[in-house]
């Protein structure tokens, strides 16, 4: 182990820098190398003793020290965290790899949030987007719904009467981009409403539309699709609402007979409805027996319009006193009409516009929906051509009128196919059950 006269220790082949300043000191004095420190002592005693004085450094003594040279060992390897917050949680982003400046960083954050108390959980990396949640993107998160109790200054009236029909769906949806996504979809032709029963979703209400208008332009397609984005239905709840105008009804006679008709063939109306509830349109004995009254409350309204416009042209003593009799006649009939008493009945009578077939459940299915405006139109149109004669032969029976279907297979097809094939339900269903061979007669 080399010293110099100066008592300064070097490794003999070290190359670093502290080692060539002690060898450079050394031969720039007498160029000895001492075995220890006592002899490089009495060799420094023995130069004063000969020369007067102390030798001089080349260099600074003490600038650089020796420093070992040790083989390179391999880092160990360390879990780095990405610290990231995110509304007041923070996540951690695991990742395995060397421990940098970096990761220290990201360690002694999440050492400062731990021990202050801050809630953390771990990162896990979320999963590519679905085609359905790429679709989504494009559609604000905003609600797009209307108040219950909202209605348009003007109902838009597409296609040609007078027989015009309104479609009203419930559907389970949590997510305002579908929302947006279905308001988007009918566009002009509709909007969403907020409805509390619905367990959470929307209803979606349209304009009144002639048939014709609805089975070439309403967006049939846009209900599977709702489905694909987590759409749901609760048939014992959710329905499909089917609104008829009252202008649809060449006389009031035929009116009567449309909803004869229809509370006549209750089991086969619910096979198409695909439930049964008396929660949200119940067939009862008691709306049955009051429609005649509902039909003479009719008259009576329909009385009372005309005195109204006559006396609003001529406001005469003649005119007053006819359309004051024309009110008290109406609200006489009121009272006796109990089918507007209550709205959650088969067909609701209390719109002023409109009657509302209520009875079909919801659905998100093409064929069911088409099949709900199907029976409400076809209904109507069979009702129409009904005479005191065809009534006698059999006219309120289901299977005069599934021969009638039969004949204009063209324009109603889904509902011909649907009352062949569909089955009684056993509980409330968003679709139908078909079965393999058509029912007899239908």
């Amino acid at each position: 182990m080399p010293y110099n006269i100066f008592g300064e220790f070097s490794e003999t082949n070290c190359a670093c820098a502290g080692c060539r300043v002690v060898r450079a000191n050394r031969d720039h004095v007498d160029g000895h190398d001492y075995r220890t420190r006592a002899s490089a002592e009495r060799a420094m005693f023995s130069y004063r003793s000969a020369h007067g004085r102390a030798p001089t450094y080349r260099y600074t003594p003490g600038m650089e020290r020796h420093r070992e040279v040790t083989p390179p060992t391999p880092r160990p390897e360390f879990t780095s965290m990405e610290l990231v917050s995110q509304g007041g949680l923070w996540d951690m982003v695991v990742s395995n790899g060397p421990l940098d400046e970096a990761g220290l960083r990201e360690l002694r954050d999440l050492t400062l949030t731990v021990s202050a108390g801050h809630p953390w959980r771990p990162y896990r990396p979320r999963p590519p987007l679905s085609p359905a949640e790429q679709r989504l993107q494009q559609y604000p998160r905003a609600d797009p719904r209307k108040n219950y109790t909202w209605k348009p200054r003007t109902w838009t009236y597409n296609g040609k009467g007078p027989a015009y029909y309104g479609l009203e769906i419930e559907i389970r949806c949590g997510d305002y981009r579908v929302m947006n996504f279905a308001q988007a979809a009918i566009g002009a032709l509709g909007h969403l409403k907020n409805d509390s029963s619905i367990g959470g979703g929307f209803e979606l209400v349209t304009h009144p539309m002639s048939y014709d208008y609805a089975m070439r332009n309403f967006p049939w397609s846009v209900l599977p699709e709702l489905e694909e984005l987590g759409c749901t239905i609760s048939p014992e709840i959710n329905g499909i609402h089917v609104h008829v105008s009252r202008s649809a009804f060449k006389t009031q006679a035929h009116m009567l007979r449309w909803l004869k008709f229809i509370y006549r063939n209750r089991n086969q109306v619910i096979r198409l409805a695909r439930r049964r509830t008396d929660r949200y349109g119940t067939f009862s004995e008691a709306v049955q027996k009051d429609q005649l009254a509902h039909i003479k409350a009719e008259k009576a309204r329909l009385r009372q319009q005309a005195a109204q416009e006559r006396y609003r042209d001529c406001p005469c003593y003649t005119h007053e006193a006819e359309y004051a009799g024309a009110t008290r006649e109406l609200e006489d009939m009121m009272r006796g009409d109990t089918t507007r008493k209550d709205r959650y009945q088969a067909v609701n009578t209390r719109n002023v516009d409109t009657l509302e077939l209520r009875v079909f459940a919801s659905t998100l299915g093409v064929v069911e929906a088409k099949a709900a405006l199907q029976f409400a139109a076809s209904s109507v149109e069979y009702t129409r051509q009904l005479t005191a004669a065809m009534v006698c032969a059999g006219g309120w029976r289901w299977t005069s009128y599934s021969a009638w279907l039969r004949e204009h297979e063209k324009e109603y097809p889904e509902l011909v196919h649907v009352n062949a094939h569909a089955r009684m339900p056993n509980r409330p269903a968003s679709k139908y059950t078909l079965s393999t061979t058509p029912r007899r007669g239908l």
